[in-house]
């Protein structure tokens, strides 16, 4: 079900850490391969990772859209570990920028509380 093309060089930094991480606790590393999902729809993603039988497809996530495509891939790749890969600031900045729909981070029910009575 999974096929990846010839990977292609990216000068994206945080791709080249998790590349560099990952080959270096022993995962053979592709870059942008194209995965076909159980909808006939083929997937990219920005890396490829493989040891033994574990498989890896990380994309690395800078808007709300790529977050819900990485969401959309999730669903249709049912069979993978699909790693979203994001930073706090851009998280913050996707998550303060929507108002549709609000998203609520919270870490325990008195956070939940304050950030439902800011509504």
């Amino acid at each position: 079900m999974h096929q990846a093309m010839t990977p292609q060089v990216t000068h994206k930094p945080l791709t080249n850490l998790i590349t560099k991480t990952l080959q270096e606790i022993g995962y053979k590393v592709s870059l942008n391969p194209r995965i076909k999902g159980q909808s006939g729809i083929v997937h990219k993603f920005d890396i490829q990772a493989l040891k033994r039988n574990k498989i890896l497809l990380i994309d690395t996530v800078d808007d709300e859209f790529q977050l819900l495509a990485l969401i959309g891939k999730t669903v249709d790749l049912p069979s993978f570990n699909i790693i979203g890969v994001i930073t706090c600031n851009k998280l913050n900045h996707i998550v303060n920028s929507s108002e549709r729909p609000k998203i609520i981070i919270h870490t325990d029910s008195e956070s939940l509380k304050k950030e439902l009575k800011q509504i």
